[in-house]
């Protein structure tokens, strides 16, 4: 779980933007990455490490506004 995060966390400190957060239903999500280059990755997300990149993900949203 620490591991998705992670991943997200450095996408973001390389440049990187986080283009689209879905949550299919309550268990299961995705989150969409684009790195300075204009790759995308897509990474899928279960159950609670769905709610905690969705935490993670509100709070960048604050801090990207502010």
């Amino acid at each position: 779980m620490n591991e998705k995060i992670e991943s997200i966390k450095s996408n973001i400190e390389n440049g990187g933007n986080i283009i689209r957060f879905k949550r299919n239903n309550r268990r299961i999500g995705k989150i969409i990455l684009q790195s300075k280059h204009g790759k995308k990755k897509v990474i899928g997300l279960f159950g609670d490490e769905l709610k905690e990149v969705a935490k993670f993900y509100y709070d960048w949203l604050e801090n990207k506004e502010n």
